[in-house]
């Protein structure tokens, strides 16, 4: 008896050790989207990779350096050292992977000084999901006010910027045909928060038309409070005053709101 009950306990340690290896060689067989040594050649090379294939506000697997599933938390705070390249892997479905490309010493500091900035960013916002978004409470050029009062049982579209901020200018007209498309849905509200001061933004808007709600002065309490550190940005918040997306493009949060709205009719 002692020994079936041994050979069981090596039978089931040499499936687990199986499966194990299985997962790992799952991913590990994947090649990546581009070759790493090609992406680090120079800043240029890494930043054309980087706009192309990094899309972490995207579902995703996270992978450590030996291709072994970790959390996401842990593998965004990896990233924020500077010394990760998350590495896109060619998946066999539509499904995404990242695994953690350790950078060597020969690759140019600019790249690891961009990727740190980059990462530390996506970590804050990572953190601001699932929680209420600190000081909502907000009076519009209009003295309209949004709150979590006023918004309760809403989707709420939130959009940062300032005047001189080119993109944040130059999406207006997406982001206004964005809430023509909503302009049904009274459970789906448009607000964005400035820095500029009421006067300066009411005569930019008798110039260029923008359809969202504008809250002036706004400055401190986006680089302070909130700590955000690029502009724009966007974000969405739920019906239950909740979190869910914090994203830099007009694309990106039409088709987010467009998932969320989905969710929540």
């Amino acid at each position: 008896m002692k020994n079936i009950a041994v050979y069981l306990l090596l039978l089931i340690a040499g499936i687990a050790f199986s499966c194990s290896q299985t997962a790992k060689d799952k991913y590990a067989n994947e090649k990546p989207v581009e070759n790493p040594d090609k992406i680090l050649t120079n800043f240029q090379s890494w930043w054309t990779y980087h706009s192309r294939y990094v899309k972490l506000n995207d579902d995703f697997t996270p992978l450590d350096t030996a291709f072994q599933v970790i959390t996401e938390e842990n593998f965004r705070k990896l990233l924020t050292t500077g010394q990760y390249l998350p590495l896109r892997l060619l998946s066999p479905d539509s499904s995404t992977h990242y695994t953690l490309y350790k950078l060597n010493s020969s690759v140019e500091n600019n790249i690891k000084e961009q990727l740190k900035d980059w990462a530390y960013t996506e970590y804050k916002y990572f953190q601001m999901k699932g929680k209420a978004l600190t000081g909502f409470n907000y009076t519009d050029l209009n003295g309209k006010i949004y709150d979590e009062e006023t918004t309760k049982n809403k989707i709420v579209v939130l959009k940062f910027w300032f005047i001189g901020c080119a993109p944040c200018v130059a999406e207006m007209p997406e982001l206004n045909n964005l809430v023509t498309r909503y302009k049904n849905r009274d459970d789906v509200v448009f607000v964005s928060l400035a820095f500029d001061e009421r006067k300066k933004l009411e005569n930019f808007l008798k110039k260029k038309k923008f359809d969202y709600a504008v809250i002036p002065e706004q400055e401190d309490y986006l680089t302070k409070d909130l700590n955000v550190r690029s502009y724009p940005t966007h974000l969405i918040i739920n019906k239950q005053g909740k979190v869910v997306k914090v994203l830099n493009t007009a694309h990106e949060i039409i088709a987010a709101l467009d998932k969320e709205s989905l969710i929540n009719k």
